[in-house]
């Protein structure tokens, strides 16, 4: 009966062993993918963590600065649209207003007119 005890130890040790040397192969793969990866990240210059993190409150900031000035910009157009309604208006020609200016229509020079003699 000594045989069978000894051969169930045998089996049982070597189905341990390729268990630890499944695990160790695996263990060698994902190691391997991890450089892999690393190698690919880095020839493909991709931006830290961090980095993108700065820019991105950067992003942030300057789109609140740009907020800020796009209402400044409507309250000073609503000052001059209320400017120039209370004010006169001086120039109102149809057309290209040259008159007004003084200046003729062939190109703002006012030159005498040649006779035909």
């Amino acid at each position: 009966m000594k045989k069978p005890i000894n051969f169930l130890e045998d089996a049982t040790k070597m189905m341990a062993g390729a268990i630890e040397t499944a695990f160790a192969v695996r263990q060698q793969i994902v190691h391997e993918c991890q450089l892999l990866s690393k190698r690919f990240v880095q020839r493909l210059d991709v931006a830290p963590r961090a980095e993108l993190e700065i820019v991105r409150n950067m992003a942030a900031l300057a789109r609140i600065e740009q907020e800020r000035l796009q209402e400044r910009l409507n309250v000073l157009e609503r000052r001059w649209q209320a400017q120039q309604q209370m004010q006169p208006q001086d120039i109102s020609v149809p057309g290209d207003g040259a008159a007004v200016l003084g200046q003729d229509q062939s190109g703002g020079k006012n030159q005498p007119k040649k006779s035909k003699e």
